[in-house]
């Protein structure tokens, strides 16, 4: 994560935020100054829900101030494991 000591006209994003639980990235004050964000859900079967998947942005590009980053928050598996029903009546 990166802080920035004075306002910037462009910024070189240096920290990746997937992988991280959405809800502390989305209410961190940490972001406001700088980006806006937008959450699209996406089922995955590496990241469990609430867990940002990807992002919209990768590490290292160049944004200007007030660039809009898409989250991509994880919905968790879309498949759900059967229950067992073996000897079961």
């Amino acid at each position: 994560m990166c802080r920035f000591p004075q306002e910037p006209n462009s910024s070189n994003i240096r920290w990746i935020i997937f992988g991280k639980k959405a809800s502390e990235v989305l209410a961190s004050d940490q972001f406001e100054p700088w980006y806006y964000f937008e959450t699209v859900e996406q089922y995955s079967e590496e990241f469990a829900k609430g867990v940002v998947a990807n992002q919209s942005i990768q590490s290292g590009t160049t944004i200007g101030r007030k660039t809009t980053i898409t989250l991509y928050v994880s919905k968790g598996s879309a498949s759900e494991p059967l229950p067992q029903l073996v000897g079961k009546t």
